[in-house]
C-alpha cells in the first residue's frame, strides 16, 4: 500500500469511531426478516390488495439490493472518507421504507421489527454524519464544473418531483375530506407526501444550492441523493409492478409506471458513477504527481 493511501486512510478514520459500522450492521437483524416476512408472508399484511403488493415489492428490493449495499459500505468504506456520501445515501433510502412500512402498512405483526430498524437506521444515520470529513470530501472533489453539473442533475429531479406531488396535493386541498389521492389506498394521508415535503425535497433544495457553490457539504450530501434516488428508482419500479399483479384495476398503482422508474434509476445510477470517477480520477492525479 502506498505512503499516500495510508495517509488518506488515517485522515478518514471517522469519528465516531466504529458506531456507524456496528449500527448499520445491526440494522440488518430486524430489516431482514422484516422485509423477507413482508414479501413472503401476504396474509400478515392487512390493507387492500394494491397497498399490500406495493408493500411487497418494497420489501423484495429493500431485501435483495438495499441491505446488501449497506453491507457491503459498512464493511468496505469506514476507512474511505469520500464513499461516505454512498454509505450516507444507503441509510437514507432504508430510512425512506422504514417511514413507508410504519404508516403506509396497517399494523401488523412485524411492527416491533418495523420500529426497531427505524431506530437503528437513525442512529446509523446520525453517528455516521457526525463522522463524516467533509473537509477530506470535498478535496477530493475538486471540479467546479462537476459541482454545477450535478447540482443541476439534483436541481431538475428536485423541482419535477415537487411538480408531480403538488399536481396531487393541490387539488386535494379543496377536498381535503377526501383527496383524490387517497381514494384506493386506504390511508388517511399519504406517508410518501409527508416525509418528501417535510425532509427530503427541502434538504434536497439546500444540497443543490450548496452544491452550486461548491460547499463541502454539497459535495457530500450530492452523491448521498444519487445512492438513495438510485435504489428508491428500482424500489418504486418493482413496488408498482408488484401492486398492479395485485390489484390492476387501482388507481394508486400501475404497471405503466415502471419503465419510467427504472429509467431514472439508470440515470441516477451514471451520474453516480460519474460523481465517483472524479473522486478516482484526483487520486490518480495525485499518484502521479499532479498537483
Amino acid at each position: 500500500m502506498s505512503q499516500l493511501h495510508l495517509h488518506e486512510d488515517r485522515r478518514a478514520r471517522p469519528r465516531a469511531g466504529r458506531a456507524p459500522s456496528w449500527l448499520s450492521l445491526a440494522l440488518v437483524a430486524p430489516a431482514a426478516p422484516a422485509a423477507a416476512l413482508t414479501l413472503v408472508r401476504p396474509s400478515l399484511l392487512h390493507g387492500n390488495p394494491a397497498m399490500n403488493g406495493s408493500a411487497r415489492g418494497t420489501a423484495l428490493v429493500l431485501l435483495l439490493l438495499g441491505l446488501p449495499c449497506l453491507v457491503l459500505v459498512a464493511t468496505r468504506t469506514p476507512a474511505v472518507a469520500w464513499l461516505r456520501p454512498v454509505w450516507l445515501g444507503v441509510l437514507g433510502y432504508v430510512l425512506y421504507q422504514c417511514v413507508l412500512f410504519l404508516f403506509a402498512t396497517p399494523f401488523n405483526e412485524l411492527f416491533l421489527l418495523y420500529t426497531s430498524m427505524t431506530a437503528l437506521t437513525l442512529a446509523a444515520l446520525v453517528t455516521l454524519t457526525a463522522s463524516v470529513d467533509t473537509k477530506a470530501v470535498a478535496d477530493r472533489w475538486r471540479s467546479p464544473g462537476a459541482a454545477r453539473g450535478l447540482a443541476a442533475f439534483l436541481g431538475v429531479l428536485v423541482v419535477a418531483n415537487t411538480a408531480i406531488w403538488l399536481s396531487d396535493v393541490v387539488p386535494g386541498l379543496a377536498h381535503a375530506d377526501a383527496p383524490q389521492f387517497l381514494v384506493g389506498t386506504g390511508l388517511t394521508t399519504n406517508p410518501i407526501y409527508v416525509q418528501d415535503f417535510s425532509f427530503w425535497l427541502p434538504l434536497g433544495v439546500l444540497t443543490v444550492v450548496l452544491l452550486w457553490r461548491s460547499r463541502p457539504w454539497g459535495v457530500v450530501l450530492g452523491g448521498a441523493y444519487l445512492a438513495m434516488w438510485t435504489l428508491e428508482g428500482v424500489s418504486v419500479a418493482v413496488d408498482q409492478w408488484f401492486g398492479s399483479r395485485a390489484d390492476p384495476s387501482s388507481p394508486v398503482v400501475a404497471s405503466s409506471m415502471v419503465a419510467p422508474f427504472l429509467v431514472l434509476a439508470a440515470l441516477t445510477l451514471v451520474a453516480l458513477i460519474t460523481y465517483l470517477r472524479v473522486f478516482t480520477r484526483a487520486r490518480t492525479d495525485l499518484i502521479g504527481g499532479t498537483p
